[in-house]
């Protein structure tokens, strides 16, 4: 391997501030005439550090892989996150790991990025350190400001928490997403006249937004079909705590267990409610409906 232009982060999400960053990687890449990279990792830090605390992702490893090259950048370095890398001070990570094993010339750290043992080191000290190892350290020139607050991937975490999908979705720079393999369900959509797909997302912490109605486009193979998802625990039904994340798909018949396919939230049309008897749930599964079929005829 060459020498290379590079990027260090976590990059969940791969949302506009990450794409902000990764374009300047780009550009500064072919000034030096050097191939990029982003270096990132096989789980999140957090996971390794306090391996008892519970975490979500907004992507799966190779959602944000997918989404690291669609940015533009020539390769995407997975390295794996252990004890052993967690303890490495921030002048071993550079001079082992990017210096010694990925040949790193030019590292371009994030407006707000800190890596190393603690994180207990800031971009001055990067830049120190790699004045001694032969690596141009450079600080981002860009930070990427929506609405009024800064972007970040805890951000969008509480937005898509709270059932606002929109601003996520603004903030991401594209619709979030959700995939997973189709299982057997209840049947219950089937008896109101609204057959179901039940997923199961590809990965248990795949961060699942508020409970809902939702206008969603599906993709299964290479064909998208507009949809309604339910996320949520059937209150009308007394399902207890378990939570259900089922599509129906607009005009569809064809048989999809097993098969995994992907949702594309839109938007969230309602909030999800306990029904006093099985025809109002059918009149306002009817009503959600109509007004999702309206709602997506304008994408």
């Amino acid at each position: 391997m060459g020498k290379i232009a590079a990027t260090v982060g976590t990059f969940d999400g791969v949302h506009m501030g990450h794409q902000t960053l990764l374009s300047e990687l780009v550009k500064n890449g072919k000034e030096k005439g050097l191939p990029t990279a982003v270096i990132t990792f096989d789980v999140p830090p957090i996971s390794v550090i306090y391996p008892t605390r519970p975490y979500q992702q907004l992507c799966s490893l190779e959602e944000k892989k997918q989404r690291l090259l669609m940015s533009g950048v020539d390769q995407v370095i997975i390295i794996e996150f252990n004890q052993t890398l967690s303890h490495l001070s921030a002048e071993d990570f550079m001079r082992d790991i990017l210096r010694d094993k990925y040949h790193v010339e030019y590292l371009l750290v994030g407006y707000d990025h800190r890596f190393g043992y603690k994180r207990s080191e800031g971009f001055e000290d990067y830049r120190e350190i790699g004045r001694n190892l032969g690596i141009e350290v450079c600080k981002s020139q860009e930070e990427f400001i929506a609405i009024d607050k800064t972007v970040s991937s805890s951000r969008i975490r509480a937005l898509l928490g709270t059932g606002l999908i929109s601003e996520a979705n603004q903030l991401l720079g594209y619709n979030y997403t959700i995939t997973g393999k189709v299982v057997g369900g209840f049947r219950i959509g089937r008896t109101l006249g609204y057959p179901t797909a039940n997923i199961i997302p590809d990965t248990p912490h795949k961060l699942i937004p508020a409970h809902g109605v939702y206008a969603v486009f599906i993709h299964i193979g290479s064909k998208r079909f507009r949809g309604m998802l339910y996320i949520g625990n059937r209150p009308t039904f007394e399902n207890g705590h378990n939570i259900t994340i089922e599509v129906n798909i607009f005009d569809f018949k064809d048989d999809i267990y097993d098969r995994t396919i992907t949702l594309e939230l839109v938007a969230l049309t309602r909030n999800d409610k306990k029904f006093d008897s099985m025809e109002e749930l059918r009149d306002q599964i009817r009503k959600d409906g109509e007004q999702i079929q309206e709602l997506l005829a304008d994408y």
